[in-house]
């Protein structure tokens, strides 16, 4: 029964935790669709892909830009890890948004794989905010440069961050080994009192943490691309989650734990504790049992 209730309640995540803004998930075909106005849902494999939809009920949805060609647009792979089709990008392509209004206070979940976790990866953006000011985004850092180091996870909330006088709030952290190709769960946690990298279920330990202002609003975001329309991301992204606050740690949990099953990856996150509804439900179908055998 504790795992019925548990593997229920993962089912609805993250639907079930508040303050989802944005849900895109790549391993839901249907959602994924080869003309940006979406009438054309992809079919193969290498399929084109010039609309990603959003699945939070909020229509935050990323299209291909609008002054690149379609070739520009990533790719669909049907099988990319954990037997689930992704969205591959080839280091010129990236989607955005126009529209989407950036809280002060973020939680944002991607699940990647990188052709390279390796310095020569230069900068290489996940997720950025629209206008050509450095907001909101997380990108792999390619060597020392501006107060980090070689290989490290960089999540920003203000403008792009600069010695002597960093802007905030900003982390960044060494991610380790990571082979090419191989996927992981990214999770950043935004603002003016959060600053966090968790990989896979473990919390980075900082080179640089500071979160003393609140994230500066800015409209649109960029997936797979810096705000200028360089530094492309190489490798697959399968998921974007973007929360309006910095999550609780038993939600980061759920969050993690329903990608980290969901895509095969080897991580810390444990099976969610069952909610008190899914508790008081299976109070009850104890005492039902309890009934039937008296």
């Amino acid at each position: 029964m504790l795992l019925f209730a548990s593997a229920a309640r993962a089912a609805t995540i993250p639907t079930s935790i508040s303050g989802l803004d944005v849900w895109l998930d790549g391993s839901d075909a249907s959602t994924l669709f080869t003309d940006a106005a979406g009438t054309t849902q992809v079919s193969t494999n290498g399929s084109s892909v010039a609309l990603w939809k959003d699945k939070s009920g909020n229509s935050n949805n990323a299209r291909a830009w609008a002054d690149l060609p379609s070739a520009n647009s990533p790719t669909y792979t049907a099988s990319a890890f954990g037997g689930k089709s992704a969205l591959t990008f080839n280091g010129s392509q990236g989607l955005n948004n126009l529209t989407y209004a950036w809280p002060t206070g973020v939680d944002v979940f991607a699940v990647v794989s990188a052709n390279k976790w390796s310095s020569d990866n230069g900068y290489t953006f996940v997720l950025s905010s629209k206008p050509a000011t450095y907001v909101a985004g997380i990108a792999l850092t390619g060597g020392a440069y501006d107060g980090w180091s070689t290989n490290e996870v960089l999540a920003y909330g203000n403008n792009w961050p600069s010695t002597p006088t960093p802007s905030t709030p900003r982390v960044n952290a060494p991610y380790g080994t990571l082979s090419d190709g191989q996927a992981a769960i990214l999770d950043v946690a935004l603002s003016s009192s959060v600053a966090q990298i968790v990989l896979n279920g473990t919390g980075l330990t900082p080179t640089y943490q500071i979160a003393n202002d609140t994230i500066q609003p800015k409209t649109g975001f960029n997936v797979a691309v810096n705000p200028d329309g360089d530094q492309r991301w190489q490798g697959n992204i399968a998921e974007l989650l973007i929360f309006n606050r910095t999550l609780s740690a038993g939600e980061a949990n759920d969050v993690g734990y329903y990608l980290q099953e969901k895509y095969g990856i080897t991580g810390a996150y444990v099976v969610p504790e069952p909610s008190s509804v899914a508790l008081l439900l299976l109070g009850g179908g104890a005492v039902l049992l309890l009934r039937r055998r008296r």
